[in-house]
């Protein structure tokens, strides 16, 4: 019994001792703190330092996915032939941009390019002859095709007919064309890879010029109407599915009769718009069919002696005045006057 006693004393003695020493050690842990042996703003700084380095590397690994990002949009870029860059952006040609290629005066990123079939997209930074080349914001192509008759401007046809697209090498198949010369109509037909150019050129007033062979005689009404204009009801001259049974259509810029006899007569007209089958109904609403038609010129780009089922691209003025067209301030190249001449 007193044995029992004693060691529950001694048991209780040891609980009193460890739980002194534990007070102690706060006590002096307190202390030290209080001494500045640790300071609260040596602790707080601690906290700080490696919320940052976190936050740091939290930041350099969104760089880096952004970096990654970057280089996959990078990849997924639709990349151009370099000669191609440097004749959309500056004053050379295409020809004189694989001159400068092939005697080591460009660089891309600082490196000497002169392989011919280098590409570029828009991150890369271009220098030709040391100067810094700006990339316009939109790059195109267009396309001078000499379209033959009985070819459709269409990509295909259910009925398997010819299309121009027949005659064009399959690397220009997504080229649109600038409106629309019928099945049996030839002559110059202009197609870009940008569809905001295709709208834009569409939809301008820019002159096309026609040479066109009718029957019969050209009329004093006929002249009028070309002087004038005229609203024309009915679907003569038109497609035999056409739903449009009225349009207007505005003065000739110009127009030329280059022969006027019974049999039939030639003349070159010069229009500003270019509507569904718009000069054979004009000439059909005078009783007279075109037997022949070609368009020779659009806005100035000419079709000169282009062989038929033959494209060629843009010269360096084309280019220029086209540019200054679409970006610039020029605006359509309206001649406001129609002119007559007459050649007997």
């Amino acid at each position: 019994m007193k044995n029992n006693i004693k060691k529950a004393m001694n048991k209780n003695i040891k609980k009193e001792e460890v739980a002194k020493i534990k007070r102690k050690n706060i006590k002096e842990e307190e202390a030290k703190n209080r001494s500045g042996n640790i300071k609260i703003e040596d602790l707080r700084k601690a906290r700080n330092d490696m919320k940052g380095n976190v936050h740091k590397g939290l930041k350099k690994d969104a760089k880096e996915n952004v970096t990654k990002v970057r280089r996959n949009k990078k990849e997924e870029l639709e990349e151009i032939r370099l000669n191609k860059f440097i004749s959309h952006s500056t004053k050379y040609s295409r020809r004189e941009a694989d001159v400068l290629i092939a005697e080591g005066k460009v660089t891309i990123e600082n490196k000497i390019v002169t392989n011919l079939s280098t590409k570029v997209d828009k991150y890369d930074k271009v220098y030709v002859n040391g100067q810094f080349v700006k990339r316009m914001d939109n790059l195109f192509t267009v396309l001078v095709y000499n379209k033959e008759k009985g070819e459709l401007v269409t990509k295909k046809d259910d009925r398997g007919r010819k299309t121009i697209y027949h005659s064009l090498a399959t690397k220009y198949r997504h080229f649109i064309p600038v409106g629309r010369l019928d099945f049996a109509s030839e002559g110059l037909l202009l197609l870009t890879d940008n569809p905001k150019i295709a709208t834009k050129l569409m939809e301008s007033k820019l002159e096309r010029v026609y040479n066109i062979k009718i029957n019969g005689l050209v009329t004093q009404d006929m002249e009028n109407a070309m002087k004038n204009g005229i609203e024309i009801h009915g679907t003569a001259g038109a497609h035999k599915d056409t739903k449009i049974t009225s349009m207007t259509i505005a003065p000739f810029y110009a127009y030329q009769i280059l022969k006027n006899r019974p049999e039939y007569s030639r003349l070159r007209v010069v229009i500003g718009e270019g509507q569904n089958r718009e000069l054979r109904r004009f000439f059909a609403n005078f009783e007279r069919e075109i037997t022949d038609l070609k368009r020779v010129a659009f806005g100035g780009i000419e079709l000169n002696n282009l062989p038929t089922g033959k494209h060629r691209f843009l010269s360096q003025r084309e280019y220029d005045d086209l540019k200054e067209f679409i970006f610039g301030k020029k605006k359509d190249n309206v001649i406001k006057e129609v002119r007559e001449v007459r050649e007997d």
